[in-house]
């Protein structure tokens, strides 16, 4: 996990694609853009992935957020009002999954959702051949909801911190 100076990638979920030293490329980020990725603005450092803990038996995922928000102005010499876009909202992701408190997910997410800790998450998407990488807070709810003739079920709502998900293409 990228932590930096720069907004655009702080919180960001990577790979590494080469090491010279002192050096590094991580091959998801352009910083070539100087607008937004000023020279000597980026310091920060690298947070190193070692392991994943599973989110099983997903059944629903939804996601809201992330819209792009607006302000109006009319200026004297128009005859209607313009949007200009402002910043995009904040993105919140929600799994909900099938209740088994012996799972190792469930101390994790308690121990994030308790201390506001940013996480590491993935997703392999078989079907498109992709993994998917993103960080978010969680805020986890371990109190199963209950119907009859229905799995018991929780959810984890993911407040997303990286202001991209970065995708890699699976090849075998």
């Amino acid at each position: 996990m990228v932590r930096s100076g720069w907004g655009l990638i702080d919180s960001l979920v990577a790979k590494i694609t080469a090491q010279v030293d002192t050096s590094i490329t991580i091959g998801a980020i352009n910083t070539t853009d100087v607008s937004f990725f000023p020279a000597g603005g980026g310091k920060g450092s690298l947070q190193k992935i070692s392991n994943w803990t599973q989110i099983p038996q997903i059944t629903e995922v939804a996601q809201s957020g992330g819209d792009q928000q607006y302000v109006q102005v009319q200026f004297l010499e128009d005859d209607r009002q313009r949007n200009l876009a402002t910043f995009k909202a904040a993105k919140t992701q929600t799994f909900t999954f099938a209740h088994d408190a012996s799972q190792p997910i469930y101390s994790l997410l308690q121990d994030a959702d308790r201390n506001g800790v940013t996480l590491a998450f993935y997703m392999h998407v078989p079907k498109a051949k992709e993994l998917r990488y993103w960080s978010a807070v969680p805020a986890f709810d371990p109190q199963p909801t209950t119907a009859v003739n229905q799995v018991e079920t929780v959810q984890v709502a993911l407040a997303v911190q990286s202001c991209d998900m970065t995708f890699y293409k699976v090849t075998a």
